[in-house]
């Protein structure tokens, strides 16, 4: 057996690998290496706890590979730099890292921002090589999730005080997907007022409730447009939504109840806008004086594939 088979193979049952230049070098678990290659010896195929080490060690790789070829640094250089950057902090406060953050917010609005975490760690005269551009960048990409350089003390904290870099590291592209999709979903719509997650909850519940009355879109569509005119005005469509239900309003008379909707005027009204811009982008609209082309209202109810998943109408509009 070579030097290199011989590193693979005994690679998924080392101890912990060194952090820092001097510190012992890694040691085989021996006992379980014995034992899981005699079962491989009798049996002809990997013990379990084998395969279970192995998919560990792959992991790890890809995480190690991840944070190479994305930030260009090491396990080795981003644990120090780790280290030294908890230490520097605590050297401001015995209280804990949040306290500690505290103490360098320069302008004091409760949150750090990357040229302030930069400025702090780079404004000194002793600069240990892991304290660097690269290392930095890593702390302050995984700490601010959603990409607005408003960096939350306690934030910062776990990341400081992962145990598991690697782990930590592979938890990242998730948490920033759910960043983003949750500040897509709150960015405003229109001029109403309205949320980007109202207008799509507001568009899905409208295809829910009208498809309950009629099998299809067509017929949807047929029954909105009673006159055959091919336009719908936008209190014809407001009086369709009470009469599904959707918009809150009182009915005729002294004494008339109150029929509760679903749906707010403001997210009626920022849809109908979005049908518009739609009907612009595709010449559905002839003049400004026109009505809502059925058309171009048609679009609320695309789907990807014919009784698939609704099409979100800000993707159709581009918004």
């Amino acid at each position: 057996m070579t030097s290199a088979e011989f590193k693979i193979i005994t690679e998924p049952y080392l101890t912990r690998k060194p952090n820092k230049d001097g510190e012992p070098s890694s040691m085989v678990l021996w006992h379980q290496f014995a034992e899981d290659l005699q079962k491989l010896a009798e049996e002809g195929q990997p013990a379990d706890s084998f395969l279970a080490r192995l998919a560990e060690v792959e992991r790890r790789d890809r995480m190690t590979a991840m944070l190479m070829n994305e930030y260009g640094v090491t396990e080795q250089e981003l644990r120090q730099a780790f280290d030294y950057f908890k230490s520097r902090v605590e050297m401001y406060s015995k209280r804990g890292l949040t306290d500690g953050f505290r103490r360098i917010d320069s302008d004091h609005k409760g949150s750090l921002s990357a040229a302030e975490i930069t400025h702090f760690f780079t404004t000194q005269a002793y600069k240990p090589a892991c304290l660097n551009e690269r290392t930095i960048a890593v702390l302050v990409d995984w700490a601010d999730m959603n990409g607005d350089d408003n960096i939350d003390y306690a934030e910062l904290s776990a990341v400081l005080l992962c145990d598991d870099i690697l782990a930590f590291a592979e938890l990242v592209p998730d948490k920033k997907q759910v960043s983003a999709a949750k500040k897509a979903s709150e960015r405003p719509i229109g001029a109403h007022g309205c949320k980007a997650a109202e207008v799509q909850a507001a568009q899905a519940l409208m295809v829910e409730r009208m498809l309950q009355r009629a099998k299809n879109r067509q017929a949807v569509l047929t029954y909105l447009d009673r006159d055959g005119s091919g336009e719908l005005t936008r209190d014809e469509i407001k009086e369709v939504c009470k009469a599904f239900h959707l918009l809150t309003y009182k009915e005729p008379g002294k004494n008339g109840r109150v029929i509760k909707g679903d749906l707010s005027v403001a997210a009626i009204e920022t849809i109908l806008d979005i049908v518009d811009l739609i009907a612009q982008q595709k010449g559905l609209r002839k003049t400004a004086e026109q009505g809502v082309p059925l058309m171009a209202f048609a679009h609320v109810f695309d789907c990807e594939t014919r009784g698939g998943e609704l099409i979100d109408i800000l993707q159709t509009a581009g918004l």
